[in-house]
């Protein structure tokens, strides 16, 4: 009998934690999928000879487009649907991207250019860096359901 109310206090802290942090684990699942996305075209698109500035940046698009869509609808949910909330809320996720994107650059030089890092390896650390600064931006500013 005390065992079963262990295990049923475990089960309930274990749903009570997902359920608080439920948007974090959604945001690393699908921005790892981003992440990967961005990664392999990277990679692909370097190895058919484009320049790995310009294979970034095409990477970068593709991905920044998956996950525009799986953070409005899967990670963060918002519930306003209409076509003036979607765009201001594409705006501000472009304007805070285009930031992350510069930072992505900046990161891609460094990282290539100064610090002599294979390239695929730095654009893994990169994805690490934006990845991180990109949940916060999304969570408060972009996708902020109080806001909405």
């Amino acid at each position: 009998m005390f065992y079963n109310k262990i295990k049923e206090v475990e089960v309930f802290s274990l749903k009570s934690f997902y359920q608080r942090y439920q948007n974090f684990f959604s945001y690393t699942l699908f921005g790892t999928l981003a992440g990967a996305l961005n990664i392999i075209l990277f990679h692909q698109l370097e190895q058919k000879g484009l320049n790995y500035l310009l294979a970034n940046i095409i990477a970068y698009l593709i991905a920044l487009l998956f996950t525009f869509i799986t953070n409005k609808y899967l990670v963060f949910e918002t519930k306003h649907h209409s076509l003036e909330q979607t765009l201001r809320e594409l705006i501000a996720f472009l304007h805070i991207r285009f930031l992350s994107f510069l930072l992505d650059l900046g990161l891609m030089f460094l990282g290539v250019q100064v610090f002599l890092l294979y390239k695929d390896l730095a654009k893994l650390l990169d994805q690490i860096v934006c990845g991180i600064l990109n949940y916060f931006f999304s969570k408060w500013l972009i996708f902020n359901k109080k806001s909405a």
